[in-house]
């Protein structure tokens, strides 16, 4: 297989399942996909829209960007909802859903699956790169009642996945594209909290690192702002899901289109940061009583 694409030189808990989307092989090239369900449902129901589902809007974006036609490029699907990026953090309902073991170097039922497709594709096809989304089930997995994943463990997997990928293709400079993770809306009042936002803060500061210490590898898109309606009430039968993590069909198109355009010009969105992804926890929070029984909090900023 081809992978010469175009210069590379950088100067859940919950997990709904898409539909694979049966596209041919275009005629340029493919994109591939990886991650878990917020890069899964770009393909799936929950970006579906009058103009249909949002990956149509990547293939759009990059075949603008390259200067190509309309059937040049296509893009395959190889994310599965609910799947964790390490072993250890796999989710207990989904004990096949990891990426890689990085104690044992083994490829996990996702990353094989991954290979499969990749594998599957016409001799000589052209990979232009792959986007990658995905760590909300690394996320769970830090939580207290769990406990089998970090940040830094995270960070070890993305890089052992992403050399991975390099290597089944045949290509080490193969560009990968990241949708960095979002926040975790819980359901308490009208708004919503966002309680666990600190963690989902560290790893996504991983991704960031990925993307900065690697020569290939991009952030690809950022939701500007986020708001609790950025996200859809979902369900199990008839039961509300309590955490929020799946986008609007909207916010779905906003990404995809974002995604095409920083394909299709080679632009990485690393120092554009928007200021809710920029805010950090404080740390050495006290706080005290005084004579009169009033308290005063105190607390560090970042």
């Amino acid at each position: 297989k081809s992978t010469t694409g175009f210069t590379s030189d950088k100067s859940a808990q919950f997990a709904a399942t898409a539909t694979s989307i049966p596209d041919p092989v275009g005629s340029y090239g493919v994109i591939m996909t990886g991650g878990q369900s917020n890069m899964d449902q770009h393909f799936g129901s929950l970006s579906q829209t009058a103009e249909g589902r949002s990956y149509q809007k990547i293939i759009d974006g990059v075949t603008t960007g390259l200067g190509r036609s309309p059937g040049d490029i296509t893009i395959i699907n190889g994310a599965t909802g609910g799947s964790a990026a390490e072993y250890r953090a796999r989710p207990s309902w989904f004990p096949t859903g990891w990426w890689i073991n990085t104690v044992t170097n083994a490829d996990g039922p996702m990353l094989t699956a991954w290979i499969a497709k990749y594998n599957a594709l016409p001799a000589n096809t052209n990979v232009i790169g792959v986007i990658w989304a995905q760590g909300e089930a690394d996320v769970t997995a830090n939580s207290a009642d769990v406990n089998t994943s970090t940040p830094a463990m995270y960070k070890v997997a993305l890089e052992a996945i992403f050399a991975r990928m390099r290597a089944v293709v045949g290509n080490l400079n193969l560009k990968i594209w990241i949708q960095p993770l979002a926040i975790s809306y819980w359901n308490y009042g009208a708004n919503g909290l966002d309680i666990i936002g600190n963690i989902y803060e560290a790893y996504r500061d991983q991704q960031i690192a990925v993307a900065s210490e690697q020569d290939n590898t991009y952030i690809g898109a950022w939701k500007p702002n986020i708001t609790y309606d950025s996200f859809v009430q979902e369900y199990d039968g008839s039961t509300p899901i309590a955490g929020r993590i799946h986008y609007t069909p909207a916010e779905y198109h906003a990404l995809a289109t974002q995604l095409g355009q920083s394909i299709g010009s080679n632009a990485d969105q690393i120092n554009v940061r928007p200021a809710w992804a920029s805010l950090r926890s404080p740390t050495n929070l006290t706080a005290a009583f005084d004579a009169s029984n009033n308290i005063t909090a105190t607390w560090d900023a970042r």
